[in-house]
């Protein structure tokens, strides 16, 4: 009785920690992890944690459209192999057609330690496909010297390497959502 209530008590909160954001593993088959309903994302990160091991770097983002700031994490993992004190590299990943707005990273280093950063200079960071079906770069998530900020450089460093990591999606026509124009000064033009 006691395994079984471990069990399901295990199973409710995998559920509750379920994200609507999710790295595409491309040691799997990739169809069945980018389902139709859902928007494909890709970002280029940079975290730098100094003389510390990077045990995970997770991304936290509130869905603007849904009020809604749980379950919308994106999980990088953790330290390059060769320099566990980096993550660099692309990370293509799915998530629901809504807008997510960017609002901490939360990096897990030695000793159990958390750093929670946000952005620089009040710069924000909002994730939405606008209707697009073509994968879409959302930018270069850098963590320097204590400080995250975030660019539109990597776009084609990206579209080259996960063109090799995922032979089977089209970055031909991949857009840059930092390039995007609101929409209020697109009209105006």
């Amino acid at each position: 009785m006691k395994k079984l209530l471990t069990l399901v008590l295990l199973s409710i909160l995998g559920v509750a920690n379920c994200s609507s954001l999710a790295v595409v593993d491309p040691t799997k088959e990739i169809a069945p992890q980018i389902p139709k309903e859902k928007a494909i994302y890709f970002i280029k990160a940079n975290f730098n944690a100094g003389s510390e091991k990077i045990y995970n770097v997770t991304l936290e983002n509130f869905d603007l459209i849904n009020s809604e700031i749980s379950g919308h994490t994106l999980d990088l993992g953790k330290g390059n192999k060769d320099n566990p004190s980096l993550l660099t590299g692309c990370f293509l990943f799915t998530g629901n057609k809504t807008v997510y707005s960017f609002y901490k990273a939360a990096i897990r280093t030695g000793g159990g330690k958390t750093t929670s950063v946000k952005l620089i200079d009040k710069k924000s960071w909002t994730l939405s496909n606008e209707g697009s079906s073509v994968p879409i770069f959302a930018g270069t998530l850098s963590y320097l010297d204590g400080k995250l900020d975030i660019s539109d450089v990597g776009f084609k460093e990206c579209t080259t390497e996960l063109s090799a990591k995922y032979p089977t999606i089209d970055f031909s026509k991949a857009e840059e959502i930092l390039k995007r124009k609101p929409k209020a000064e697109a009209k105006k033009k």
